[in-house]
């Protein structure tokens, strides 16, 4: 009888994070119009891991509870502070160019909008 005893490999997988830069997001639906700086970044095996943060004139910072790119297209989830001052999780979907986004979102309390943003200067 021969008994062969080995660890199994150690696997380590690096993904780099690359910066999709800093933007200006105006959110308008029936909650009212608000405005955040966002800032997106992405990583993973195929570039799909999208990751990011809100901030408003308030100071209060969101962060990306789900992301995902596809292309020119982004979806992400967060709890956003809405202007009544509820934390709802709200559902982002858009369209990305070199220097703006348009797209629309929807919240859990079934309130949906529009939203837009432009690449603001490093």
């Amino acid at each position: 009888m021969v008994r062969i005893e080995a660890s199994p490999p150690q696997l380590s997988i690096y993904y780099a994070g690359f910066s999709l830069g800093k933007w200006k997001a105006e959110l308008k639906s029936a909650h009212g119009e608000t405005s955040r700086t966002l800032r997106l970044s992405y990583s993973g095996p195929e570039g799909e891991w999208l990751e990011g943060a809100t901030s408003g004139p308030n100071g209060v910072r969101e962060e990306i509870d789900f992301g995902h790119k596809e292309g020119n297209f982004v979806v992400f989830t967060m709890k956003f502070l809405q202007p009544d001052g509820k934390r709802l999780k709200t559902c982002f979907i858009g369209k990305m160019t070199a220097d703006k986004i348009a797209g629309t979102f929807v919240d859990d309390s079934g309130i949906t909008g529009e939203w837009t943003a432009v690449r603001l200067a490093k």
